[in-house]
């Protein structure tokens, strides 16, 4: 977090060369070495923890707080006016979302971030990530409650995988091999199809 902060603000060494204290390369075994070197970075979605995770730290009543609510905060209120200054945004990345009503607790948590920080509905925007099948047979739905902030949505092929597994793992006429599963079969081009079509119905591609 400190180190968006510092990029954020413009206050990053940018071309300055970091080794990783752990990582390696594997082609001369030297520690692994990091620079940012473009003189304009591009758009930067801070990917926030699913619903589904809690923060360890805070809580109300005895109740962890959801971690989404803590990232997106602390990341709002430090990052926006150093955002805003360079004609940039709060954007978040928003994975793991299966239902109208999760999406609904998104859609509050933004307009309560908005509130705070003084500035219209669908400033904040938010890209998601369609990586389970309960997304996709919801998308619309999804959508149409995140359509003020929404600028697109991503598929994730793997997880999407995973999630087709655990849906047919009970079935042995049905379970998918992973080896077997491309983007090319019937179901994943129509995975991709589908995504592309409900962000044109909801119109979450506009400007």
């Amino acid at each position: 977090l400190e180190n968006l902060k510092l990029l954020f603000a413009g206050k990053w060494p940018m071309g300055e060369i970091y080794q990783h204290p752990i990582k390696k390369d594997p082609k001369t075994g030297d520690a692994k070495e990091y620079a940012i070197k473009v003189d304009r970075r591009p758009t930067i979605f801070w990917r926030v923890p699913g619903l589904h995770l809690q923060n360890r730290q805070i809580s109300v009543n005895g109740r962890r707080v959801p971690a989404m609510i803590v990232g997106s905060v602390i990341h709002s209120l430090n990052n926006y006016g150093s955002l805003t200054m360079n004609s940039e945004g709060v954007n978040f990345y928003i994975p793991k979302l299966e239902t109208p009503e999760e999406a609904l607790v998104v859609a509050k948590l933004l307009e309560e971030l908005e509130k705070v920080i003084g500035v219209r509905r669908g400033t904040i925007k938010i890209r998601l990530l369609n990586e389970r099948a309960q997304f996709t047979i919801n998308q619309l739905a999804i959508e149409w409650v995140l359509r003020h902030w929404l600028s697109g949505t991503n598929v994730g092929r793997w997880d999407d995988f995973n999630s087709l597994i655990e849906m047919f793992k009970d079935d042995p006429n049905v379970f998918p091999d992973p080896d077997e599963l491309t983007m090319w079969l019937p179901n994943m081009l129509e995975y991709h199809r589908w995504n592309g079509l409900m962000n044109l119905l909801v119109g979450v591609n506009r400007e």
